[in-house]
């Protein structure tokens, strides 16, 4: 259970971004910890780099307190809240944040959410 609430948060905080695939990364620790969301957050900065899309990421535990986050030169200062946002949503709802959003839009069963 502790793997899956911590892949929530790992896909909520990086998935919305076009990165895919960083399991790999964080499966060979085994445990989400510091050493391990710094990797992650490599990862996801190399991809970031080979899209062209500065970005801040942000890991979080399956508490939803967060372990690390880093803004990339150039990204977007409101990226720094969102990013937590976006993990902290995935990990309290148990859901990926695209899931959450369509589930929050107007007449579906979280409409509100966000307020």
């Amino acid at each position: 259970m502790m793997k899956t609430k911590s892949l929530l948060s790992l896909v909520a905080t990086i998935f919305i971004f076009g990165i895919m695939n960083l399991t790999s990364v964080w499966a060979a620790d085994k445990v989400l910890n510091l050493d391990s969301a710094l990797k992650l957050i490599k990862a996801a900065q190399e991809e970031a780099i080979a899209i062209n899309v500065p970005m801040v990421v942000t890991i979080v535990d399956k508490g939803g307190d967060m372990i690390a986050q880093q803004r990339m030169d150039d990204a977007l200062l409101v990226s720094i809240e969102v990013s937590f946002n976006k993990a902290y949503s995935a990990i309290a709802v148990k859901l990926p944040t695209d899931t959450i959003g369509e589930l929050s839009q107007p007449g579906a069963m979280l409409y509100g959410l966000q307020t």
